[in-house]
């Protein structure tokens, strides 16, 4: 059997698209939160982004989850 090369990645804080706190959507789950961080998967050797998630907390408190990026929305935009 073939061996599979695993590529070299790192993780990072990433820029959000919106300011920390911002009330968002997670459209994969329908669940509400606040908006409190992103953290990127970067190739080693380039520095190439692969994967963007964002980390939403529960309004009043509780266990953050994370989602793809792009399936936040901000409450109130279409």
């Amino acid at each position: 059997m073939g061996r599979i090369e695993q590529v070299a990645k790192t993780l990072c804080h990433g820029e959000p698209p919106h300011p920390r706190g911002t009330l968002v959507v997670d459209t994969a789950s329908g669940r509400t939160g606040l908006l409190m961080g992103v953290i990127e998967e970067r190739l080693k050797g380039s520095g190439r982004v692969v994967d963007r998630q964002a980390y939403v907390r529960p309004v009043g408190g509780g266990i953050e989850w994370s989602t793809p990026l792009d399936r936040i929305r901000v409450v109130g935009n279409g």
